[in-house]
């Protein structure tokens, strides 16, 4: 007669029958009851018996609840949103009945069931709780151009980067790297661009080459050039080498002067010279 919870296998497939020889009796019970008495014979090799009452108290733990929220393709177990007994140890398992236990740091995958028992005063629930997420992929943002350039003299930030997404993240890198202010001045250099959409920051990024041009001032052989007052020289007349070269009466901002403008002695010149679209700011 099989013996109400008692199996001679650990899986608790084979049940034990009264009076039959075992060295090892496994107890499984998938309800709490009240307490049950065992009695146990042992014997040894010269049939000597020892009897012994057992009384097992079967607790159940229930399972606990996993919130359906949306989750990230970038989420980890430990970001699961649970509802559980205050104090109880979560143990996630890949399968519904023994299978492995999984660490927390262990990353979603789409359409994978995960299952979650919680411990409870030693006890584990025998039931598991089960998560198949649908996870949510969200796209990189996108930009009409991956490589953009800024004149060094127009101190451009981050937030000039033309770039189209929402709640969109800059970093120094592909993969964690560290998050950029939009405040922070640009560089010649390669930003990487996500954007979070339903809660869900994009695992891919967007990636934009910056050049800051910073555009030498032009060059002059003689820095002191003379010219005869009635030649009426003219700006013209000043030997630069340079592209795009423009003239100034003050060494910082000011308005460009005309080529055609006279010059008069002892006055001291500025030149700019522009490349790439950036004038020199020397």
């Amino acid at each position: 007669t099989p013996i109400t919870n008692l199996y001679t296998d650990e899986l608790a497939t084979v049940p034990y029958l009264a009076g039959e020889d075992a060295a090892t009796v496994y107890y499984k019970s998938t309800v709490a009851h009240t307490p049950l008495n065992y009695m146990v014979t042992v014997a040894n090799s010269l049939d000597c018996e020892i009897t012994k009452e057992f009384t097992v108290e079967t607790i159940e733990t229930p399972a606990p609840v996993i919130d359906t929220n949306v989750y990230c393709l970038s989420n980890t177990l430990n970001e699961v949103t649970v509802t559980h007994i205050a104090g109880a140890d979560l143990k996630w398992y890949d399968a519904p009945v023994l299978g492995n236990e999984l660490p927390l740091t262990t990353t979603l995958v789409d359409g994978t069931a995960y299952y979650l028992a919680q411990v409870v005063d030693g006890c584990e629930s025998y039931q598991r709780a089960e998560l198949v997420p649908n996870l949510t992929v969200t796209i990189a943002p996108t930009t009409n151009a991956i490589s953009q350039e800024f004149c060094i003299a127009t101190q451009a930030t981050i937030a000039s980067i033309q770039i189209s997404g929402t709640e969109v993240k800059w970093y120094d890198a592909a993969v964690g790297g560290n998050e950029l202010a939009n405040s922070d001045i640009l560089q010649t250099a390669v930003y990487y661009a996500s954007q979070k959409l339903d809660g869900c920051e994009s695992v891919q990024r967007l990636v934009v080459t910056v050049t800051v041009h910073n555009t030498p001032a032009p060059t002059a052989t003689e820095t002191l050039q003379k010219f005869c007052i009635e030649d009426n020289a003219a700006l013209t007349a000043l030997q630069v080498t340079g592209t795009d070269v423009k003239w100034y009466d003050t060494a910082t901002g000011g308005t460009p002067l005309a080529m055609s403008t006279t010059l008069v002695d002892g006055v001291v010149y500025y030149a700019t010279q522009t490349l790439n679209g950036c004038e020199s700011v020397e």
